[in-house]
């Protein structure tokens, strides 16, 4: 399936036929660049349960686009798999007031747990029942504040931290601006809204931990049914455990007119810069590998300085790790009874372009297996293009053998012409949701054996993989 969303300008050129091959393999040692972006999957609409990527980048520059200047702090978390890149995004993009913590680097997954234990590896959960516990970094957040409201955004990171009993796996990112690391998660003296979005995670076992715990804690802390904006599956106008739900979870209802972010900045705007505004985030997460190429003596922050790709010519190359291989294949070809992948989930590859002089069908193959096609529209100024890898491609790579050696090949076979990758500056230039050349596995979490009680939440691409009787890692 191809899914294009303009990135830039309207302009077009039509171009004839030829073939072109990039090459994005190798190993530790190769030359080229390469950076990973995080993502996370929520729902598509109301009433359209499919997975939607959302992007680091994306997200937060909606934020900005949207609180930044009106609230006079940001709270933003992250209980995402590879989620390290949305707080890394916070730090580039936002200013004023703000914090934003991740819950695990870009190779970590967090592990979620409920039972009747109040102690897990030493650790006390979340009181979720009179009878039951939660455990794990995003329990943990929720419990900082459900226990102690006046806890600063540091102190509630540190606190998820040093209580996960999963700390093996603990990479969690801190990341603040101005006086946001000092700032509590209580509504400021005029007033405060908090967001909470998840589409699916938990609810295979239990809906007492969200919405009903993290509700719970809100409230405590000083919001009220109308300021807690609960986004919950697709549960939108019904009560969950008591607990109203808004929204939908899903990215239609993230960023439409009058969804969740713009009625927080309606809230906000009503007395500006004396409100707050807070989101919570527990998704399905994945990161991409990403890797976009300059041209020969790029001139920095221009625009349109990724290599020309013509025939023959190449985009750099793209190396993976054994986590990569493991993750891209669980609970589809490589059945682990732990592990499940969100509903619909799959691998993906995001092409964004900066220019393009050729218009019609491109044939994308990786390591000479084609796993579908792209058609590139011929815009001047480029576009973004996203490719879901469907089961039969998926189980082709497989049986090849995709991703033993750590490296991949993709070519991309078309007509005549050419175009260019989009690199960071053109990013930033045009203010565009993604650059380069990106792959990655798709968004994963555990489903607990027979008999036993532990979910364990990763990210598709860099994700450790649970093992039978071992415990993740």
């Amino acid at each position: 399936m191809t899914i294009r969303e303009r990135a830039h300008g309207p302009r077009s050129a039509a171009g004839g036929l030829i073939v072109l091959a990039a090459a994005l393999g190798g190993g530790p040692g190769a030359l080229a660049q390469q950076t990973r972006a995080s993502n996370m999957q929520l729902l598509k609409s109301d009433t359209d349960g499919a997975p939607e990527w959302i992007g680091d980048t994306e997200l937060i520059k909606a934020v900005r686009d949207q609180l930044v200047g009106r609230a006079n702090n940001l709270h933003l978390v992250f209980a995402n798999c590879e989620s390290a890149g949305f707080a890394g995004e916070a730090k580039r993009l936002l200013t004023g007031n703000f914090s934003a913590t991740a819950a695990r680097g870009f190779d970590k997954e967090w592990e979620f747990r409920t039972n009747i234990n109040q102690i897990q590896e030493g650790k006390r959960g979340l009181d979720i029942s009179s009878v039951q516990y939660a455990h794990g970094w995003g329990p943990q957040y929720v419990r900082a504040f459900d226990t102690d409201r006046n806890r600063s955004a540091r102190q509630l990171f540190d606190f998820a931290k040093d209580n996960d009993y999963f700390a093996g796996a603990n990479t969690s990112v801190f990341e603040f601006g101005g006086d946001g690391d000092a700032s509590t998660i209580r509504p400021a003296l005029g007033g405060g809204t908090f967001a909470v979005v998840s589409p699916e995670a938990h609810t295979r076992i239990s809906d007492l931990y969200l919405p009903k715990a993290i509700d719970r804690a809100l409230h405590f802390a000083g919001y009220t049914n109308a300021t807690i904006q609960m986004a919950y599956r697709r549960d939108q106008g019904t009560n969950v455990q008591d607990v109203p739900v808004d929204f939908s979870a899903s990215k239609d209802a993230l960023f439409r007119t009058n969804g969740i972010i713009d009625a927080m900045r309606a809230y906000v705007d009503q007395d500006e810069g004396a409100r707050s505004a807070g989101m919570y985030f527990d998704a399905h997460g994945a990161s991409t590998v990403r890797k976009v190429d300059k041209q020969p003596g790029a001139t920095p922050g221009a625009p349109k300085q990724g290599r020309s790709i013509t025939p023959g010519s190449g985009n750099g190359m793209m190396s993976f790790s054994e986590l990569d291989r493991r993750a891209f294949f669980d609970d589809f070809a490589e059945d682990d009874p732990y592990l499940d992948r969100m509903d619909g989930s799959r691998p993906v590859i995001f092409v964004t372009t900066s220019e393009e002089l050729y218009a019609g069908p491109v044939d994308v193959l990786i390591d000479g297996i084609g796993v579908g096609q792209i058609q590139m529209l011929g815009l001047l100024d480029g576009a973004m293009y996203q490719l879901d890898i469907e089961d039969g491609p998926w189980a082709a790579l497989h049986a090849a053998g995709f991703l033993d050696d750590l490296a991949a090949e993709i070519t991309f076979e078309f007509g005549a012409g050419s175009f260019r990758v989009a690199t960071e500056w053109d990013r930033d230039l045009g203010d565009l949701t993604r650059f380069g050349v990106e792959l990655g596995g798709p968004a994963i979490y555990g489903i607990p054996a027979s008999g036993t009680a532990a979910v364990v939440l990763l990210g598709g691409v860099l994700a450790a993989r649970r093992r039978r009787g071992t415990g993740p890692g």
